[in-house]
């Protein structure tokens, strides 16, 4: 008896144990996009009737509550996913009709660094309703649309969603709210169809890939972008880029969308266009809609209106009805003079427009007395906290792929935006090559190999630095919106270094092989007879050791940075002191390393501050010289050499180079390490910057 029922509306206790999932081989088949193939088991133990999740991706509810086992008592209501529910009586599992659930603010009273903005707010917001939220700019419209996504508490006052507090539920709402910022958040290189595929595969991790498709074709239809599903985002128009915005939120079928100004910028053809296509999906799916604007030419398009209005520089509710009230209030005015009834105050709400069943409007007399001012206002908690666990923790509340599965989605995705910029593979690919033939035509008489494989090191440093620099301050609204979706930090970061390692392998590969050949040509036969004797893979090696601190440094630049601006600014900061604190670069290099210098390998400098008596000419050199010595264990290039050309030195072993070969490697990881812990640490400030 595999899969006969679907949303079978009684579920014998005589049929237990039975498995519940989307699919056969499941006994009770249920056929809903959040729940999964094998989601839960109904089994009987010890005389209890449990249920037990089976890791499903949107999870068992047991009353509202996320579990993973529970035994059921009469009465109990078990939700699989995020739409199917049973009530569990004395004879079974009986199939309840869907509910939607509403959102109840009650007095709820927003604030931002200490500062009241929203004040006294109390209605309810029923699902299938397109509801809009108008008003002044300042006065919180965006802050209440975060609230109620679940972001931020509400300084006062409370929001319920199915008659409990959001906050006791937090977990679970999440799984129902769907947001999207003012700013558009879509990698512009690719289409529209890729965009949604990658955001499909984060979301929808356990659906397969045929159900994936499906929900990409399904949004792609209900937003009208089919005729453009394979222009790159770039082609597209500003009302064609809002509708993906919103197509990458409706993947999940959430039950509440939230959308902040999205008309912003917007013709008012394409503006209506727009809010015409959200009605529909308000229609269609019973979704509830709520969208901030400033625009009041549209309003007619509304179900509802929620209309703020300034008083004592806080926002309170002025109108909370259908657009037909507000019209006949605001009978004979244009918007200027509209916005300005709203900016001063004056407009109060018409208790005649009140629906017979609603919740009262505007700010409620008993709450008045005691609203205190926006100094009094005593806490902070409309902006994300400090420390890691804010943006951390939202994102543990999405059930989300494995690691190894984000982390080729990041290389994949990865590898397609930088393959469709041409510009930038002509210029990785061509840098490698001037720089190489700039180090050959420079180096014709150096005397030495050194300062050839010297440049080659600072090179290489520069190329790993040069590629990812811009990354992550370019992606930081993308990655936050993927984030807060679930996507792990470890996999983008590891995804970026699998993506940019490859690339720098590559390039070094070009690099190493011109200035071979090149160098070979043009040298003395003494000098070229070093170069063939230098091992082209231990060369490349060190090369690659260094390629990759660049790389972290760069990461590190375009963490800490906010614009990509500064982050290429930094560069030749970054770069100058691998090249000036060397031994190249000071003249060092023509002194034998057998001698008194700086710049020599580290176990030979360790020795000779451990045994200065042996070397008491070391101290012959400057104060200066000391110090630039000293401080040049902190750049990359000085070992990176060392341990290339490997340097023979009387009365130490012939593997010294280890030492500058460890030197390196510590290097290396105190730069990643602090590539992550600044990135975890700065990722919670990100969420503001990106419309969060």
């Amino acid at each position: 008896m595999t899969g006969e029922r679907e949303n079978s509306p009684l579920i014998s206790l005589s049929k237990l144990p039975v498995e519940v999932g989307r699919s056969p081989p499941c006994e009770i088949v249920l056929p809903d996009a959040t729940v999964s193939r094998r989601h839960a088991s109904l089994l009987r133990r010890d005389g209890n009737v449990v249920v037990v999740d089976r890791e499903s991706r949107f999870g068992t509810y047991v009353n509202s509550e996320r579990v993973r086992e529970r035994v059921l008592q009469p009465g109990d209501r078990v939700r699989f996913g995020l739409r199917i529910a049973y009530e569990f009586r004395s004879d079974g599992f009986h199939l309840l009709l869907h509910q939607p659930h509403e959102i109840q603010l009650e007095l709820v009273g927003i604030a931002r660094r200490g500062r009241l903005l929203v004040d006294g707010v109390t209605t309810t917001l029923k699902p299938g309703t397109f509801v809009g939220i108008l008003g002044p700019s300042g006065l919180g419209k965006s802050l209440l649309l975060k609230t109620l996504a679940g972001y931020f508490p509400p300084e006062k006052g409370r929001i319920l969603w199915d008659g409990r507090d959001v906050w006791s539920q937090r977990d679970e709402y999440l799984q129902h709210v769907g947001f999207v910022p003012q700013t558009d958040i879509l990698f512009d290189a690719l289409t529209i169809e890729e965009n949604l595929d990658f955001a499909a595969r984060l979301r929808l991790p356990r659906a397969t890939q045929e159900e994936q498709c499906r929900a990409v074709k399904d949004v792609v239809e209900r937003l009208r972008l089919s005729p453009h599903a394979r222009k790159p985002v770039t082609e597209l128009s500003g009302g064609q880029r809002k509708r993906v915005s919103a197509a990458i939120e409706l993947l999940r079928g959430p039950h509440v969308l939230l959308l902040d100004e999205p008309t912003s910028g917007l013709d008012p053809g394409n503006e209506a266009r727009f809010l015409e296509i959200l009605r529909h999906v308000t229609r269609r799916q019973e979704t509830l809609v709520v969208l901030s604007t400033h625009s009041p030419a549209a309003f007619k398009l509304f179900d509802r209106l929620l209309v703020l209005r300034r008083e004592k520089e806080v926002g309170r509710l002025a109108y909370d009805g259908p657009p037909e009230g507000l019209l006949q209030e605001f009978q004979g005015k244009d918007a200027a003079d509209w916005f300005e009834t709203l900016e001063t105050g004056a407009a109060t709400s018409d208790p005649g427009a009140v629906d017979p069943g609603g919740p009262p409007r505007g700010t409620a007399p008993e709450f008045e007395d005691d609203a205190p001012t926006p100094q009094r206002a005593h806490s902070t908690t409309a902006h994300w906290p400090a420390g890691r666990s804010a943006v951390a923790q939202l994102a543990r509340t999405q059930d989300v792929p494995r690691l190894s599965r984000q982390l080729a989605l990041v290389v994949e995705r990865c590898y397609a935006t930088i393959s469709r910029d041409r510009a930038l593979v002509a210029m990785m690919i061509l840098q490698p090559l001037l720089l190489g033939l700039l180090v050959v035509f420079s180096q014709y008489n150096p005397g030495r190999i050194d300062p050839i494989v010297f440049f080659t090191v600072v090179i290489a440093i520069w190329l790993g630095m040069n590629n990812v620099v811009r990354d992550l301050v370019r992606e930081r609204r993308q990655y936050i919106r993927d984030r807060m979706s679930g996507l792990r930090a470890e996999a983008y970061l590891g995804g970026k270094t699998a993506v940019f390692s490859a690339i720098g392998a590559v390039q070094l590969v070009m690099l190493l092989w011109l200035v071979r050949w090149g160098s070979a040509r043009i040298l003395d036969e003494h000098l070229s007879q070093d170069l063939v004797e230098l091992s082209p893979w231990a060369w490349w090696g060190g090369l690659m050791l260094v390629y990759l601190c660049g790389m972290g440094l760069g990461l590190l630049v375009s963490t800490m940075v906010r614009t990509e601006e500064a982050a290429v600014a930094a560069l030749p900061m970054l770069i100058l002191p691998q090249l000036l604190l060397s031994a190249v670069a000071t003249g060092d290099s023509n002194v034998p390393m057998s001698q008194p210098r700086g710049f020599r390998p580290l176990i030979v400098t360790l020795d000779s501050l451990v045994h200065p008596a042996d070397s008491a000419s070391r101290w012959e050199q400057s104060v200066v010289g000391r110090f630039a010595d000293a401080v040049s264990c902190l750049c990359y290039s000085r070992p990176g050499l060392l341990m290339i050309i490997r340097p023979e030195i009387t009365d130490f072993p012939r593997y010294l180079w280890i030492g500058d070969l460890l030197h390196v490697l510590v290097l290396l990881a105190a730069t990643h390490a602090a590539v992550w812990f600044m990135f975890f640490q700065r990722e919670n400030s990100w969420p503001a910057m990106a419309g969060f």
